[in-house]
């Protein structure tokens, strides 16, 4: 998975990844008059037409104590854009109608909600229903990249737009004008992938109707131990002390290099934090932390077996290759022999 500069940042030095994505927007708005008119082009494809020359702020608190991630102020300091960005989250009790009553005195007012893709319908769906409780709404719409949007009690729009097609919407004209921000929406459209691609995405009814994840994920397990199994019959592992340990991001066998009294060993698992983001394997070996010094060991294997090895963290893995087509104990066997190599070239 291909990440810029600022992605690469986020996941390295912080768990806020939504608040350095909205942060990120505001800053490009607060700099680029072109993307301040792009917004203000977009608030107009829904019916609100407020001023030029916007002031735009982050997490500025309100009567409630609600906290908008960005609102956009007249030079009166006349909230007329409000701007929630969502990923992970769902609404708060203030979202949307507490938002809704910041823009109360102002004609052709916009709450904006940004979320990824694949929540815009179940999301747009939960804001209707609670702006219902306490407004009148019109009849809802979309522009024809699918954002949704609603006229609420006149002079207020309420929509709901997804990342990739507000920063696109961004993107085009700053690029065209050689804006100097065209790279930062790109990083920032980088960040924002990243994230979406880490974030929940609602189950479609073919998965839910369907026993295809669950029997993978048992047969992905039966390799984990297939492969410790397999080389465990050979001599070349022990599993003396160590426990099969069922994880939030897998399944992995802690073993040792050699016989039960090795100081020496890892473990083989099934991990699906490094399969989602090094786009490699879904089995992987992994040295155990004060064994650190193997580092060229696998790079060694790694090199003779056209593989690369992943960087985690404080430590590094080796993709245990499963290839298409190929029956259960043939990827056991490929598996086990790269495990192997490894274990050879330790005993060195």
């Amino acid at each position: 998975m291909e990440q810029g500069l600022l992605a690469h940042l986020s996941y390295k030095l912080t768990q806020q990844h939504e608040v350095i994505a909205t942060e990120g927007l505001v800053y490009i708005l607060q700099k680029s008059e072109i993307c301040r008119r792009a917004v203000r082009q977009l608030a107009r494809n829904v019916g609100c037409d407020f001023p030029e020359g916007l002031f735009y702020y982050s997490e500025v608190s309100g009567d409630n104590l609600e906290r908008p991630d960005i609102v956009g102020s007249t030079g009166q300091n006349e909230e007329v854009i409000i701007i929630e960005g969502k990923f992970y989250a769902g609404l708060t009790d203030n979202q949307p109608n507490a938002y809704l009553d910041r823009l109360i005195g102002t004609s052709g007012a916009l709450l904006m909600f940004v979320v990824p893709e694949l929540r815009v319908e179940g999301l747009w769906r939960e804001v209707i229903s609670r702006a219902k409780e306490i407004n009148h709404l019109g009849v809802p719409d979309e522009l024809p990249d699918g954002s949704k949007y609603v006229r609420i009690n006149e002079n207020r729009t309420l929509m709901m737009i997804c990342w990739s097609n507000l920063l696109n919407t961004l993107l085009q004209p700053a690029h065209s004008k050689s804006d100097v921000v065209s790279a930062d929406i790109s990083q920032l459209i980088s960040l924002c992938n990243r994230i979406e691609g880490e974030a929940f995405q609602p189950f479609s009814p073919e998965e839910l109707t369907s026993n295809h994840m669950a029997r993978r994920n048992r047969d992905l397990c039966d390799l984990v131990d297939a492969i410790t199994e397999r080389l465990i019959e050979r001599g070349e592992l022990s599993v003396k002390g160590m426990k099969a340990t069922p994880q939030r991001n897998g399944y992995r066998r802690y073993v040792r290099f050699g016989g039960d009294t090795s100081k020496v060993g890892g473990s083989i698992s099934l991990d699906y934090d490094a399969w989602a983001t090094k786009d490699t394997s879904p089995l992987w070996l992994e040295p155990w932390k004060e064994c650190s010094y193997l580092r060229a060991v696998f790079e060694q294997v790694a090199l003779s077996d056209g593989v690369v090895v992943a960087e985690r963290g404080n430590t590094f893995m080796l993709p245990l290759s499963v290839k298409p087509k190929l029956e259960f104990a043939k990827i056991a066997e490929h598996a086990a022999e790269r495990v192997s190599k490894v274990i050879a070239a330790a005993k060195m």
